[in-house]
């Protein structure tokens, strides 16, 4: 996609990263706004294998909502989001998982 468009690829993976929507992305990398692709509540997080370097901590300072992330030591893998009373878990392919945690 960054190639098609030319559009910085780091720009369109740090996007991708935000949104796992790829007609958002690539609507947002045809009109050079990609640095207006924001977390959504609610729709998964694209996870990728843990590297050193892979979260945007410039971007997630300027989330608005505390965002909470730690090491995985051991155990389960997923995102939780939450508004008020209204929460959902993610597990690491997006799937929701919520129905399991009664």
């Amino acid at each position: 996609m960054a190639k098609r468009f030319e559009a910085p690829i780091e720009a369109v993976r740090r996007a991708n990263l935000r949104c796992a929507d790829l007609n958002r992305i690539a609507n947002a990398t045809i009109d050079r706004i990609l640095n207006y692709i924001l977390l959504q509540l609610f729709f998964p997080l694209k996870l990728e294998k843990p590297t050193k370097g892979d979260m945007d901590f410039a971007f997630l300072s300027q989330f608005q909502s505390s965002i909470w992330v730690e090491k995985l030591h051991d155990g389960l893998k997923f995102q939780i989001h939450k508004v008020d009373d209204r929460v959902e878990l993610f597990d690491t392919e997006g799937k929701h998982i919520t129905h399991r945690f009664p």
